[in-house]
């Protein structure tokens, strides 16, 4: 009788903190700590983390893909999936360096997002109701760059589609990286931000060399986007399984410009910012 009312009032402990976490979730929006950065989860921790046909995007307006040290750049996060109407998001600026702060946030729209902060680090998070849309939804907020040339600095960002049926199971997570470097750090770099995917560019011959290792037998692909989000080479879409090597030259295909390459390996995504002169 004892062992057994001590196992309903464990039951209960585990109900009300799951309940509370859930409503605290539903009421603020968006948690910070939950971009995928490193040694943090992503909204897969909360959410069900069903993966479907949507996407996340996100644009910083860097001229060159090279910050300018104290320089308030506009940042958009798009996060999209048809038939769906409520949206958020969590992002993070990072030091390459030290997984530190890289410059500061500033919100633009408080209706729609705010700043929170977890593992010391500050997260742009949607508010509650914040991404209410059909089928896609951007967010607008601004980035100051450190006021000294602090080296290279990654963007980690997890977007959330939501059945927006007041719980959280049944919605869909997406991630992504931004790569934006500092004047004393090469825009080329050989730089890695998603477990398993390697993308190097080559600005001597406009080689692209892409390196995947898919452990899974999954649909890989690769694009290039312009600055202005819109895709303007479309490198593979294809099923791929194990260790792959491939190597792309786009030599004849692009002008010179600033470019995104895009690889989406199932809830993988890398975006790689490349100058072609």
């Amino acid at each position: 009788m004892k062992k057994n009312l001590l196992l309903i009032l464990f039951s209960v402990a585990v109900f009300v903190i799951s309940t509370a976490e859930t409503i605290e979730l539903l009421s603020s929006g968006g948690k910070a700590g939950y971009t995928g950065s490193p040694t943090e989860n992503t909204c897969t921790q909360c959410h069900s983390g069903t993966t479907g046909i949507g996407s996340v995007y996100i644009n910083v307006n860097v001229s060159g893909g090279t910050y300018v040290p104290g320089q308030t750049y506009q940042v958009s996060v798009t996060v999209s999936h048809t038939g769906l109407g409520l949206f958020g998001l969590g992002v993070e600026a990072l030091l390459n360096s030290n997984n530190t702060n890289a410059g500061t946030f500033v919100i633009t729209n408080s209706t729609e997002t705010q700043i929170k902060v977890a593992n010391s680090r500050n997260n742009v998070v949607h508010k509650l109701n914040g991404g209410l849309a059909s089928n896609t939804k951007t967010f607008n907020f601004n980035w100051t760059a450190p006021s000294t040339d602090l080296g290279t600095v990654t963007f980690y960002v997890s977007g959330l589609a939501s059945d927006n049926d007041g719980g959280t199971t049944g919605d869909y997570v997406y991630n992504a990286t931004l790569v934006i470097y500092s004047p004393t750090s090469s825009v080329n770099e050989n730089v890695s931000t998603a477990e398993g995917i390697n993308v190097y560019y080559s600005n001597t011959n406009r080689n692209i060399h892409l390196s995947l290792k898919n452990k899974n037998k999954s649909n890989v692909t690769g694009n290039i986007y312009n600055i202005k989000g819109q895709k303007v080479v479309e490198l593979f879409n294809e099923t791929m399984l194990g260790n792959v090597e491939k190597n792309f030259s786009v030599s004849e295909q692009l002008p010179k410009g600033v470019y995104i390459i895009q690889i989406k390996q199932e809830n993988n995504i890398i975006s790689k910012k490349i100058f072609i002169d």
